[in-house]
């Protein structure tokens, strides 16, 4: 795996920290890493991107890494600062998808960048807490119970608890890691790390805690507060949502995927009863990849389907003014005239028009038959078996 690095301006004149891997040049997948993981790609996921012929994207959420800290940050706050990486790399319509505690800012970028996320993912993401017919805290483990008790008191008791768990964490190997990870992991999860992906999981949170406890402790505080947007801008927006849930998660427990899907019932969900929190990352990855694309292939699919309806509707003038208004809104559109002559038009009969609109002459709406009078702004051209066919006209020319 390649990986690029790169430092890019965001809002506020802050500074974010950014990895490019995948395939060079392919459409962009900005993948949110969880919490409090830092800014390391994972091989195997790149690989799976290369593979389809996309791009990974990742930053550090403020606080992490390199990137400047936000205290006081939202959730939606993930969304300029996705399209800040984005314009930097000069990328255009892209795919996202969030694990865990980037499960909330993948939601966000769908919700807020409408004209530009294709297709959007959770991977065990958590709910909003307080969510009306959610016990945001039920099947977590004790430690998760302990943290976010402390993230609802505030930031001073949070900082505090952080600051003693934070040096053990970042001092664990790949082999200390399922031990010392104790009762957050279910045997799912201990299967995955024992397959490989402990070496994975343990160089992400050491690179995320080697800067502090910044973004950890705005993270937390993020999750417990108002998300700056609201999921009713998923339920009535464009964007189609998957999301993936496992049924021995003890970090997000599965509760929380089957709440976000009663709330978005247009997502594809998915609650898998035998995975965990790690595995999805880990052993589902591709499927997930498999559903974002063919989630983004179908909008397209129905957005040419619709194209092609107004274009109909709107007849060749118009056709040409909404492939305008498209290619403005970064959907390229196929030229092509919508409006076909019939075969029954008589070019003598628009010659005779034209020549009368040179003469200076009005050319009147023509009689139908039995005397009827069409429509202004049409124009008869053959009348078959009492039937008159007729072309809208503008007061130019006769579109033939």
């Amino acid at each position: 795996m390649t990986e690029q690095r790169l430092i890019v301006p965001a809002p506020g004149g802050r500074e974010l920290e950014v990895v490019v891997a995948g395939r060079p040049g392919g459409r962009p997948l900005v993948f949110h890493n969880g919490t409090p993981d830092g800014l390391v790609a994972y091989g195997p996921m790149a690989d799976q991107l290369a593979d389809r012929g996309l791009a990974l994207v990742m930053y550090a959420r403020p606080g992490y890494g390199r990137s400047t800290p936000q205290p006081g940050r939202t959730v939606a706050d993930a969304a300029a600062d996705t399209a800040a990486v984005l314009d930097h790399l000069e990328a255009g319509p892209f795919l996202t998808a969030g694990w865990s505690g980037g499960g909330p800012h993948a939601l966000a970028c769908a919700a807020l960048l409408p004209d530009r996320c294709l297709a959007a993912a959770s991977l065990a993401g958590v709910a909003p807490y307080g969510a009306a017919g959610l016990d945001w805290l039920a099947g977590m483990d004790e430690e998760n119970i302990r943290e976010f008790g402390a993230a609802v008191a505030g930031p001073e008791p949070l900082e505090a608890m952080l600051s003693q768990l934070a040096p053990e964490l970042r001092g664990l190997t790949a082999e200390q890691i399922t031990a010392g990870m104790g009762g957050l992991l279910s045997d799912a999860d201990k299967a995955v790390l024992a397959a490989g992906f402990a070496a994975y999981l343990a160089e992400s949170m050491q690179a995320g805690l080697e800067a502090g406890i910044a973004g950890w402790r705005d993270d937390d505080l993020a999750f417990v507060a108002d998300w700056g947007f609201s999921l009713a801008a998923l339920t009535s927006g464009p964007v189609p949502l998957s999301i993936w849930q496992g049924g021995q998660d003890l970090m997000v427990p599965g509760s929380h995927g089957a709440w976000l899907a009663g709330q978005l019932p247009a997502a594809r969900t998915h609650l898998l009863p035998a995975a965990g929190h790690l595995t999805l990352p880990a052993a589902t990855f591709g499927e997930i990849l498999d559903e974002l694309l063919d989630l983004a292939a179908a909008q397209r699919r129905g957005q040419l389907a619709e194209h092609g309806l107004q274009r109909r509707r709107a007849g060749h003038r118009g056709a040409e003014l909404l492939d305008v208004l498209l290619a403005h809104a970064g959907q390229p559109v196929k030229a092509g005239r919508a409006v076909r002559r019939h075969p029954g038009q008589r070019r003598g009969r628009q010659a005779a028009v034209r020549q009368q609109r040179g003469a200076g002459q009005r050319v009147r709406p023509a009689a139908g038959p039995a005397g009827r009078q069409e429509r202004p702004g049409f124009q008869v051209v053959e009348h078959r078996r009492g039937v008159g066919r007729r072309v809208r006209h503008g007061p130019a020319r006769l579109r033939g």
